[in-house]
């Protein structure tokens, strides 16, 4: 059955005076005629298409108040639309397929949310890194397509960190919660890149353990204290104890030649690799 959603919500539009462009109405509407979301109806439809539309119309402000205002729906039904779920990974994910080329990675890092209620769920101490310090608020792990020729990042989704109102807060892991999100999600991922990329915190074995299951490639800059150890290629030493298995840390303002192979070469890059052995502060991990 054919949709109609832009016949009938053109009226609808000049309730609002919006300066975004047609096409991005055009995109949306696209995007919710894909087989994906054949199981929402008409009028659920429309109403993701009046959110997003106003979303990006109105000015200051975005909540339930300034969307009735603007919006053919009124406070109350904004707010009970809101009670259910819709499949923002899989809408963003087509939309990303339709406005990036294939040059894209996959990047994730949380974001803290300045918050004072009480009795907002997710609430506890988490690191800010504007302030340098761990505040009071709330936490969210937040995942983005990188147009890489363009230099644009586009958010994919975020999910929200439980706080101290989590029924096992007491032996709750952050790292093991953000490990979590990209096991149950891999498919997913794997289907926009191969490629993810995150900042030297999460250079520890959990999360790589983690992405190179869900065999994608992680990107990411070590930790300003870890220690790199060159592999030990010889044979048995014959002396007792345990068999030697690295020879020496590596030096990276003097790298040792004799076990770096040059990659690329060129008038303005050099890259070598080697096999190293990685000390984290969860163990040991061997990486190309």
């Amino acid at each position: 059955m054919e949709i109609s959603i832009l016949d009938d919500y053109s009226t609808n539009c000049l309730i609002m005076t919006s300066k975004v462009n047609q096409s991005v109405k055009h995109l949306i509407i696209s995007i919710l005629q894909n087989k994906t979301f054949s199981s929402i109806n008409k009028a659920r439809k429309d109403f993701i298409l009046s959110v997003l539309w106003h979303i990006l119309s109105i000015k200051g402000k975005i909540n339930f108040t300034q969307l009735g205002r603007f919006s053919p729906y009124c406070e109350q039904t904004h707010r009970v639309h809101f009670e259910q779920e819709f499949d923002f990974l899989s809408f963003n994910k087509l939309l990303c397929e339709q406005i990036i080329n294939s040059d894209r990675i996959l990047a994730f890092d949380p974001s803290y949310i300045p918050k004072s209620g009480k009795h907002t769920y997710g609430r506890g101490r988490f690191w800010s890194g504007s302030a340098k310090a761990a505040k009071w608020g709330l936490d969210i792990c937040g995942f983005a397509v990188v147009d890489v020729e363009n230099n644009t990042a586009f958010h994919l989704k975020a999910w929200q960190t439980p706080g101290v109102d989590n029924p096992d807060a007491d032996q709750f892991n952050l790292l093991s919660h953000y490990a979590s999100i990209i096991s149950e999600n891999a498919k997913t991922f794997k289907e926009i890149s191969d490629y993810m990329v995150a900042d030297a915190y999460f250079s520890k074995k959990c999360i790589i353990d983690t992405v190179l299951g869900a065999k994608l490639h992680f990107i990411s800059r070590l930790r300003d204290d870890s220690v790199l150890m060159h592999k030990y290629y010889g044979g048995p030493t014959g002396k007792r104890g345990r068999p030697q298995k690295v020879a020496g840390r590596v030096n990276p303002d003097e790298p040792d030649t004799n076990y770096f192979e040059k990659q690329i070469c060129n008038e303005d890059l050099t890259i070598y690799s080697l096999w190293y052995t990685l000390r984290l502060s969860t163990g040991m991990l061997n990486l190309p």
